[in-house]
């Protein structure tokens, strides 16, 4: 029994989606020594291209509410991969044309258009199922948000050292029309659309009861709390695995997939736990795991213990934890409005505003790393307390 009567949104697709902006963000990554080089930029201007799509991908979502209201959940999918898909293409022509300002425009609008998919997928999840129903969904949804990072940059790495970097631009162009073909075969699940949903008083009106409803920030704030996690340790572990744990690229490759393994592991453990707990223990399990975890690390590195062992090791409990946590938190903030567009919206904002705040401040402290980059997951940890004890 759903709450509409059409065809099943297929979780596969739903994965995808999740994922598709976590793909744009991470895949290219692997080439970023070579981008500097052959634009001849610096490193900084280089890292650049990866925080400029974090500012697209914060402020993206904000659009899809009111569009997904105008003309439904599908045409608005096809707006932002359409989007992201062009951006791509010219991309693809800025690696070509060596034009750094091209690069740095069209990362931006990549970022909104590929913003589409995780907003839409707790639309969809949210119209079609009822909220136990949607927890379960989320677990298994939220694995892609986590565990493609890993993946995007090992095979992004694969493309970078057997095709060359302008590869990874080409395989970002063919993703989105794959993309766009799956968005083809999802069902509409919107209804009541509204034609003054796009207009600027309507979104206002929409928007203010959202932004000022304390528990929507409270929950939004707990799913980007794992989401800041996730884009901490995706950004800064591949400097510590590789220049202070002289770890090979391909070898830190196979390695950086024990954390992401945590989290699919967490996905089942979630579903498992939300049938037979009230959300409250579930969070209480989860941010324990990542309480402990975050806290391991950071006192290995601070004492000059820090190895691959006390690195990969609780950075698997700790992606075990947050899979619990974010999916509880976003289906919560969901239920806090009738209004599921804006809510998701907001909330993507949210989520992904805090995630470019986290990676931007910590890009401060490259220079101590070893020690900024344990800092930060510990200093998240005890935020989501402030949430959730």
């Amino acid at each position: 029994m759903y709450k509409l009567d059409c065809k099943k949104p297929q979780l596969f697709i739903l994965l995808v989606l999740m994922s598709y902006a976590s793909i744009n963000a991470l895949f290219f990554s692997p080439a970023l020594p070579a981008i500097q080089d052959s634009f001849h930029i610096s490193t900084q201007a280089a890292q650049s291209t990866i925080t400029i799509f974090l500012i697209g991908y914060a402020i993206g979502p904000l659009f899809y509410g009111p569009l997904a209201n105008r003309f439904g959940r599908k045409k608005t999918l096809y707006i932002g991969v359409i989007l992201s898909l062009i951006s791509a293409l010219a991309s693809t022509v800025s690696a070509h044309i060596l034009s750094y300002s091209l690069l740095m425009w069209s990362r931006f609008f990549m970022a909104i258009g590929s913003s589409v998919g995780i907003t839409l997928t707790f639309m969809i999840i949210a119209d079609y199922y009822y909220p136990l129903q949607a927890r379960k969904k989320i677990s298994y949804v939220a694995l892609a948000f986590a565990v493609v990072p890993g993946i995007a940059i090992a095979l992004g790495g694969l493309f970078v050292e057997y095709l060359g970097w302008i590869s990874s631009f080409y395989f970002l162009t063919i993703y989105a029309l794959l993309v766009l073909f799956f968005c083809t075969l999802l069902p509409e699940t919107g209804t009541n659309f509204d034609v003054k949903a796009t207009q600027i008083g309507e979104i206002i009106k929409r928007y203010k009861p959202v932004v000022t409803n304390l528990k929507h920030f409270k929950y939004s704030m707990m799913g980007a709390g794992p989401g800041a996690l996730v884009y901490i340790f995706a950004t800064g572990g591949p400097i510590v695995g590789i220049k202070y744990f002289h770890l090979p690229p391909f070898e830190y490759g196979l390695l950086n997939l024990i954390p992401y393994l945590g989290y699919f592991f967490g996905g089942f453990l979630s579903s498992f736990l939300n049938h037979r707990l009230h959300h409250r223990s579930v969070f209480r399990i989860g941010y324990s795991l990542i309480l402990l975890s975050t806290l391991v690390i950071f006192l290995t590195f601070v004492t000059g213990n820090g190895n691959v062992y006390t690195f990969f090791i609780p950075a698997f409990f700790m992606f075990l934890g947050m899979t619990s946590y974010f999916s509880n938190s976003t289906v919560l903030a969901s239920e806090q409005s009738e209004d599921k567009s804006t809510a998701s919206s907001w909330m993507s904002f949210v989520v992904m505003g805090v995630v470019f705040l986290s990676v931007f401040v910590m890009s401060f402290f490259n220079a101590w790393i070893l020690i900024s980059f344990p800092l930060m997951m510990l200093l998240w940890a005890v935020l989501l307390a402030l949430f959730v004890l």
